[in-house]
């Protein structure tokens, strides 16, 4: 299995086939994966990502551009090339231990618009360009950072770049040399970048602000060196080598040499080329000021003006050469970043031609503080759109309808119905505020006078690059607004395909299932109706009348049942007829025909007694413990009810419940016996409990149970397998457990925003979607709510909410530290489907084949943005995880209560 370094710390990731997105076990960084088939491509990866964390940007920009040149689709190729030519280091904040992005070679093209930035997200897709997306947002936050604290910063004419210290941190030769060139050249009044003097008050992790402003604003670089090892210093060569970048651009910039005790032979290959100073020869210093002088302010020859750059647009106008002059005064103040120059000059050269377009575009670029053209457009570009809650109003509502009915049985699951919706609202929203921040750069664009009025004046090659000027920013603006529209997408139109189907998938189960009851129904009702059209005696036409009462409202069934009570009380009277006519055909004796009459009538009355006390109750009795055999409880004790002998019904309820037992039907003598105080029925109920749930009653702390179903081998086809429960804690009449293993992967919460326990979207799911699945209605009965306290975490003060009270929760931080003696007991293996989820795995620190996984506490990690967990280590992660991380794993915990 190839193994590739993890681009923040440096730590060993082992790849699976197939794997484009991880979490790194040393360091917990969330991050994108190469797609890596053999052990050469992992060491290229790898090979590339140390010379990035080395800081050696072009060894490494280098490698990766060989790997896109081998294969164009590699998405993780092109975002370190990205990495690379920005300067991208990850450095670990020491509050947070978060790992977040510095840069190096700031610069003012945006890194969402780099091409391979870009061409990450065009081969990629799902979760892995949505974290390609939020790592650019991060970067160019970063890069808005120093743009803006460069734009204050001082400018200087002169930069010098040397290696500060040695190996050992003791001061170099080369640092020596260069202060004395500072001094030397100081006197003669002009500006110098020396970073031991200039940076002497701003702390290291803020020196690229400063660099980048000088490095952009110095006519002039000075490179001192004693050895090529010094001049290729990691930071040194990132100095030289982003002048000469610069220098390419901007032909009045000059890059010197300067070196010491070493042959110039040895320079790099890249400053060998230029006219080199050697410092130990008489006259040095001289030589070199007169070098750095003749670029500073040597003139310009009039015959052969130098090439002009994008900023300084020529119009011949009034005025003559002193407006040439302050016009070129002025883009020289641009240039320093001297704002309030510039546009004295500007403003002089208005006083002499009142029409001249040149300078009122100068005035333009010193209101916005920009250098030129360019930097004008992304000064006005590099705003954040304002993102508005809208959805596509077209779809709104069928989707909130559908939402309403995933509470109906056979209906798709509510979270896939506000996935989908929580992608329409994701994507109008970009949408919406892309096109409204676009709107509103085009209106100040429009609304700048100083641009309105170079419009108007401007003629010929200044009128061309003006207009150009519009269109560039028009084009930038409109791509703004595609790639927002583009953003997520194919992600969209997945979900939509998704929920059709599946919504069209339960439909047709909803349908199944109103048929398979309507049919069930109708085979009832038919039955029935062949019962009453057999029925010849009293006890048949009760047993159908009842079986009819139990369709009540289906068709004629309430009809046919007074019809069967009719007939059953018509042949009941019926035979009271005949008992009537037998009795007085027995009187014979005139002598005793008193006598016989009185006893017939006393019979008679003893009879309807019997027959209205006895006989018929035996009979609904009989029918009653019928209904019973064939399992319709309902309909039995309505008519327990309806004869009404608390005493008859008890009996028969404990003597069947007897006979269930005996034969080995716990269940349904449980029910027979529940709330039933007869005899011994009360220790019968705890032997029936005690044989249906003996690991509850026999269950101790750190021993396992098994209790509900879930699927967890990934086989639908088989069936849900048993959940196994560790026993965590005993009290009383109840146990409180956690899943042995990890049963699913899922978020925290779906979004990434600020929550707490009581409000993310894993504790819905937790008391909603998985208690229905995982456990029937009499288990969950089971089940008690109970209160969930909101347990800070030890290490943050992360405000954790509200107490809760819920079924079915996550352990807190404290609660996982005392349930469990250990980090290796606190371990934990994601079943085979909670991997087909998408959980992040490693056996890295497993005695066994089987992977150790992450697992949510509910806990708040350092900010309200992130949840705590238990590492694949088993140790606890207190700073946490972000709460829409898709990797990490989830082991529910509850209470069971002893039935």
């Amino acid at each position: 299995m190839p193994v590739i370094k993890c681009k923040m710390c440096g730590g060993d990731i082992r790849l699976d086939e197939g794997k484009t997105f991880g979490t790194c076990e040393y360091c917990g960084s969330v991050m994108t994966l190469p797609r890596v088939s053999d052990e050469q491509r992992a060491a290229a990866f790898n090979r590339g990502n140390h010379f990035r964390r080395m800081g050696e940007f072009d060894k490494a920009l280098a490698v990766y551009e060989r790997i896109v040149a081998e294969d164009d689709t590699d998405a993780e190729a092109h975002w370190c090339c990205a990495l690379c030519r920005f300067g991208i280091e990850y450095v670990e904040d020491p509050a947070t231990y978060e790992w977040l992005p510095t840069c190096h070679r700031a610069s003012f093209d945006s890194f969402l618009e780099d091409v391979d930035y870009l061409a990450a997200l065009e081969h990629s897709d799902g979760i892995t360009r949505r974290q390609y997306q939020k790592d650019a947002a991060k970067i160019a936050e970063v890069q808005r950072g120093i743009l803006a604290t460069s734009q204050s910063a001082e400018p200087y004419d002169v930069f010098i770049s040397y290696k500060e210290l040695d190996a050992e941190g003791n001061r170099t030769r080369d640092s020596i040399l260069a202060q004395e060139i500072y001094y030397r050249l100081t006197e003669k009044g002009w500006r110098v970048f020396f970073s031991r003097i200039s940076l002497e008050d701003v702390p290291g992790t803020q020196y690229e602000p400063y660099i980048f402003a000088a490095l952009n604003s110095a006519k002039v670089m000075i490179v001192v060196g004693t050895s090529a090892e010094n001049l290729n210093a990691v930071w040194v060569k990132n100095e030289w080598s982003r002048y000469l970048s610069l220098m390419r651009r901007d032909r009045s910039k000059l890059l010197i040499p300067c070196y010491r005790d070493m042959d110039p032979y040895d320079l790099p290959e890249q400053l060998a080329v230029l006219m080199s100073y050697d410092m130990g020869k008489i006259g040095f210093i001289q030589d070199l000021i007169r070098g750095v002088d003749k670029v500073l302010n040597a003139e310009k020859p009039k015959e052969a003006a130098a090439p002009v750059k994008e900023r300084v647009i020529v119009q011949q106008s009034g005025g003559g050469p002193n407006v040439t002059a302050l016009l070129k005064r002025g883009h020289q103040a641009l240039e320093d970043g001297d704002w309030d120059k510039a546009r004295g000059f500007y403003d002089q050269v208005l006083s002499m031609d009142a029409e001249n377009a040149e300078a009122f575009i100068g005035l333009a670029l010193a209101g916005s503080r920009s250098r030129d053209t360019q930097s004008y457009i992304n000064n006005l570009c590099s705003g954040s759109a304002k993102v508005e809650t809208l959805t596509l109003d077209r779809d709104k509502a069928h989707i909130e309808e559908s939402i309403a009915k995933a509470a109906v049985p056979g209906y798709c699951d509510e979270k896939e119905l506000r996935k989908l919706y929580n992608f329409y609202v994701s994507y109008s929203a970009k949408l919406r505020g892309e096109t409204t921040f676009t709107q509103q750069v085009k209106a100040q664009f429009s609304s700048d006078r100083n641009l309105a009025r170079a419009f108007r004046y401007a003629q010929g090659e200044t009128k061309q690059k003006l207009e150009a000027l519009k269109k560039g920013l028009h084009d930038r603006l409109d791509k703004r607004v595609k790639a927002a529209e583009a953003a997520d997408k194919e992600a969209l139109e997945e979900a939509k395909e998704d929920y059709a189907a599946k919504l069209e998938a339960a439909e047709q189960k909803v349908e199944e299932m109103s048929r398979a009851a309507q049919e069930k129904r109708e085979a009832d009702y038919m039955e029935t109706c062949d019962m009453q059209a057999k029925a010849q005696t009293r006890m048949e036409y009760w047993n159908a009348e009842t079986r009819f009462k139990a369709l009540k409202g289906y068709k004629d069934a309430d009809a046919r049942a007074e019809e069967c009570d009719r007939r059953a009380n018509e042949l009941w009277a019926a035979d009271i007829a005949e008992k009537k006519k037998t009795e007085a055909a027995q009187k014979k004796k005139k002598r005793t025909i008193g006598i016989v009459v009185g006893v017939l009538a006393v019979a008679a009355i003893a009879f309807v007694v019997v027959w209205n006390n006895i006989i018929i109750p035996k009979q609904k009795l009989n029918t009653a413990m019928g209904l019973l055999d064939s399992g319709d409880y309902e309909a039995a004790y309505a008519l327990f009810e309806e004869i009404g002998n608390s005493d008859a019904i008890a009996a028969s309820k404990y003597d069947r419940a007897v006979a269930l037992i005996d034969a080995g039907h716990y269940e349904e003598a449980l029910i027979l016996l529940d709330g039933l105080n007869y005899n011994d029925s009360t220790d019968r109920v705890l032997e029936i409990k005690k044989t249906l749930f003996p690991a509850l009653y026999n269950a101790s702390v750190g021993k396992l149970i098994t209790f509900g179903s879930y699927e967890q081998d990934n086989n639908t086809s088989n069936g849900k397998e048993d959940i196994e429960w560790l026993v965590l804690a005993k009290e009383g009449n109840r146990i409180l457990v956690i899943s042995r293993y990890a049963l699913d992967c899922k978020q925290y919460n779906t979004e990434n925003s600020s929550v707490t326990w009581g409000s993310c979207t894993l504790r819905k799911w937790l008391n909603d979607s998985f208690l229905n699945e995982a456990f029937s209605k009499e288990e969950q009965a089971l089940i008690p709510t109970v209160a969930v306290s909101a347990d800070k975490n030890p290490d943050y003060t992360t405000n954790p909410g509200n107490s809760t009270l819920d079924q079915v929760f996550l352990l807190s931080a404290p609660e996982a530290q005392r349930y469990f003696s250990s980090d290796e007991a606190r371990k934990c293996v994601p079943t085979a489907y909670a991997i087909a989820q998408g959980a992040y795995t490693s056996n890295s620190y497993s005695a066994v084949s089987a992977s150790t996984c992450f697992w949510w506490l509910r806990s708040p990690g350092n900010n309200s943005q992130k949840a705590s967990g238990v590492l694949i280590d088993g140790s606890i992660r207190s700073i946490g995880h972000d709460v829409d991380c898709e990797l990490d794993t989830v082991r529910p915990a509850l209470w069971v209560a002893l039935p």
